[in-house]
């Protein structure tokens, strides 16, 4: 498939990239624009960046941003999690919306033309009219190794069956959750103390450098797609109170830390200890090997609790 060049109209590869605020689409993006791109750049470019919003601004659903900065005489990218805020800065218009499939969407998205449509973390899937405004596909970056943990929060339930890994996919899209066929994936170590956002951070780091590996080899027509199998795990679902409660007999000392670090940052998980229920914050230390004289001991904001294979730590509400 040829994407540029004469056969193409003579233009770079338009790239419109879909994502929402936080630590994931933002580092993306950053990495995309980035000085690690390199030439590579030359044969693509973001000419707009669609943030999905789940409240109205304002009374509007829907709300275009302009750069006033011109890219070509931008400095460094600001630090921020703030997607627009990013894309304004690299001189990319930016339109927000809370219902992307709604017709006033698709009106107003087609008034700037792309080729290629990249998914960073959207909170909804696209109808049929969204995935057609591209002319050249759809792509989505998932952080699982599909088609396991297919669904809106793989990281958590990696973190919660005790992953030392988060996978990463990135596929073309389809009608189905996370379904398309597969064209990169890889894998990030996870460290020890790794909160939820550090983990988005690293991950969004992975997917700008990798998509431009990605871009390169479909500019050069060397991009294959593989079918994906059957889910080899359950649907990764948002979480729910029940999904952050822990026992931790029934858990390692390393694991329950690991997922005290990570889970907070889509709900804090608790834990019941006699009559006393307890919301944990962060994990301090796993200390394999160690017991203490009663299931758990209180001391100020910290909760030492008897795991299957010694101590866990942990920092709690109060």
């Amino acid at each position: 498939m040829d994407l540029y060049g004469e056969k193409n109209g003579g233009h770079r590869l338009r790239i419109g990239l879909f994502g929402q605020s936080g630590p994931f689409a933002p580092m993306a993006l950053r990495e995309l624009l980035g000085p690690s791109a390199g030439s590579a750049g030359a044969d693509w470019e973001v000419v707009l960046v669609v943030e999905g919003r789940r409240k109205p601004m304002g009374r509007s659903n829907h709300r275009w941003q302009m750069p006033v900065t011109n890219r070509k005489s931008m400095g460094s990218l600001p630090r921020t999690q703030g997607l627009a805020e990013l894309a304004l800065a690299a001189g990319i218009p930016v339109f927000q919306t809370c219902d992307v499939n709604s017709v006033k969407a698709l009106r107003e998205l087609s008034k700037i033309p792309f080729d290629l449509l990249i998914c960073v973390g959207f909170d909804c899937l696209f109808k049929q009219e969204v995935l057609h405004l591209p002319a050249r596909g759809a792509w989505n970056c998932h952080p699982s190794f599909l088609p396991d943990l297919r669904g809106p929060a793989p990281i958590f339930w990696a973190l919660k069956r005790g992953d030392t890994s988060i996978g990463v996919s990135i596929h073309q899209l389809d009608l189905r959750e996370d379904n398309g066929p597969l064209l990169h994936q890889g894998a990030i170590s996870l460290q020890a103390m790794d909160t939820g956002s550090q983990i988005f951070e690293r991950v969004g780091k992975w997917v700008g450098r990798e998509l431009q590996k990605v871009l390169a080899q479909e500019l050069l027509g060397q991009l294959r797609a593989v079918p994906q199998g059957q889910p080899d795990g359950p649907r990764a679902t948002r979480v729910k109170p029940e999904d952050v409660f822990v026992e931790p007999r029934n858990w390692s000392c390393g694991h329950l830390v690991r997922f005290a670090c990570g889970a907070p940052y889509f709900r804090a998980p608790w834990l019941r200890m006699g009559e006393d229920t307890y919301y944990i914050r962060r994990g301090i230390e796993a200390v394999p090997g160690r017991k203490i004289p009663a299931q758990y001991a209180l001391v100020g904001s910290e909760l030492f609790v008897g795991c299957a294979d010694g101590v866990a730590r942990l920092e709690i509400q109060t």
